[in-house]
């Protein structure tokens, strides 16, 4: 079993999805953790996640981002809407060591990420279990996050 960091994760996940904003990266996040739950019996990053009033914003993302610019491996910057966005400048699958699976469960949420946009990825985070009970600003419970409530297992993405 392999645990990674939100840093190792985001790297990844924004070299992958290069025009998705930090909003969308920190959703990605979260799913490629319920996913892993689910299939690999552990979570990649193992963050807490908290619900804001549309998304799930990993609770170290602050901190993961200026870790990342302050080690110069990637920049924040605004594009003409003001959304922030990630650049890294490294390349991830070179630099870190994830298996297989886990890979393959990233790029699983990549492919959604670009197939539904964030969109797709929080109608699924909000079909659980954590994310109905959680107040607003509060950290869901690990535990109920991965209890999809619309998704039986068979069903679940990347299954």
């Amino acid at each position: 079993m392999y645990r990674h960091s939100l840093r190792d994760v985001l790297i990844i996940l924004a070299h992958s999805l290069c025009d998705e904003d930090v909003i969308g990266l920190g959703a990605a996040c979260c799913l490629v953790d319920i996913l892993a739950f689910r299939q690999l019996g552990y979570r990649i990053t193992d963050e807490a996640y908290i619900k804001t009033e549309y998304e799930v914003m990993p609770a170290g993302m602050s901190g993961a981002l200026q870790e990342l610019i302050r080690d110069g491996v990637a920049i924040v910057y605004a594009d003409s809407g003001g959304r922030s966005h990630l650049r890294v400048s490294v390349n991830p699958l070179e630099e870190y060591a994830f298996s297989k699976r886990e890979l393959n469960l990233i790029q699983v949420v990549v492919a959604m990420t670009r197939d539904g946009g964030v969109a797709r990825i929080s109608s699924l985070i909000q079909a659980t279990n954590g994310w109905q009970e959680t107040r607003i600003y509060c950290a869901i419970p690990g535990s109920r996050l991965v209890d999809f409530v619309a998704l039986p297992a068979d069903k679940t993405p990347g299954h």
